[in-house]
């Protein structure tokens, strides 16, 4: 059930655009030396780079991620998520604005699988004040569901669908220690709360191994802190990230299930994830085209128990 809670694509793609939208361009200037005396002066132009402010008509923005991972358990999963918005100044300080997003992501261990197909609507906003910056985001909509599993001992399966509905509040702060050097050094705080419902259903094709699954909710909240450092190109970004992540509740939810063969009982069905995760990034970009962008991320979360390893690759177009 948390596992669409957990993810953090649209965290992701939202700080990216924030972040790019208040990134200055640097330019090139070529400055005439000043002649003081008389006589031939061969001296040449000397070209040197201006810090500007980032072209506010790029208003458009589209993002396409494809991502990978491994979870505990040998749990493998693989998806990918578009994300469109478009936002425009409030003053010198905010950036305000509206985006959709359409994800996949799969889910396979042994013989069983699951796809869930993620659909949200949401608003942002970013601020920019020397050397703070923080942005905030709400978003809501429905997962649907597509469920199967396999019984290998008595070589039978179960398919089941269903939809969850999920509401989620996001955002970051953080504080440049170093804005006027090459790199930039962060502490930050995050924090991603959501609130999903999810509906219940029964499985088919296995009898009387059948599950039936009650409908449930599930509020998660996770905080995360550490140190964020970047290093900004004429073109692109590098960028390392460090923290330790900690999820308040909803981290492992169960879920209450019966089966067909035996409907007067019931059992809970629990999941077992480390609440505590240790996290390191590297991510970076790169502008190959005028406004067009292309990066990659690589993170490792490890808990006491849990190790998970995830890697993506990013498209943006900027208009």
């Amino acid at each position: 059930m948390s596992v669409a809670q957990q993810s953090t694509a649209i965290d992701n793609m939202i700080a990216d655009r924030i972040g790019r939208i208040f990134t200055p361009d640097y330019i090139d200037v070529n400055i005439n030396p000043l002649h003081f005396a008389d006589g031939d002066d061969t001296s040449s132009d000397m070209t040197v780079k201006v810090k500007v402010p980032t072209r506010q008509e790029n208003n458009f923005w589209l993002n396409y991620m494809k991502n990978w991972g491994e979870l505990r358990g040998g749990t493998d999963y693989h998806g990918s998520v578009i994300v469109g918005g478009y936002d425009r100044p409030l003053g010198r300080k905010w950036r305000t604005g509206i985006f959709a997003t359409y994800g996949t992501i799969s889910y396979g261990a042994e013989s069983s699988r699951a796809t869930v197909y993620d659909t949200r609507l949401g608003l942002y906003a970013g601020y920019h004040n020397r050397a703070s910056d923080v942005y905030l985001y709400v978003n809501g909509g429905q997962l649907r569901n597509s469920l199967h599993r396999g019984i290998s001992s008595l070589g039978l399966s179960t398919n089941a669908n269903y939809k969850s509905r999920i509401v989620e509040i996001g955002g970051e702060y953080k504080y440049d220690l170093q804005p006027r050097k090459l790199w930039h050094v962060s502490p930050f705080i995050n924090f991603q709360a959501s609130h999903l419902k999810q509906n219940g259903y029964n499985e088919s094709g296995a009898g009387i191994y059948n599950q039936h699954v009650d409908a449930d909710s599930n509020n998660y909240l996770a905080m995360q802190t550490g140190l964020d450092l970047k290093r900004y190109y004429r073109s692109g970004m590098l960028g390392l990230r460090f923290g330790v992540k900690h999820g308040f509740t909803g981290a492992d939810p169960d879920l209450r299930i019966s089966y067909e063969g035996d409907t007067s009982n019931s059992y809970r069905l629990r999941q077992k994830r480390d609440k505590t995760h240790f996290v390191f990034s590297l991510r970076g970009e790169e502008e190959f085209a005028r406004g067009w962008f292309m990066g990659g991320e690589a993170e490792l979360q490890v808990g006491e128990n849990d190790r998970d390893v995830t890697a993506s690759v990013m498209l943006r177009r900027m208009w």
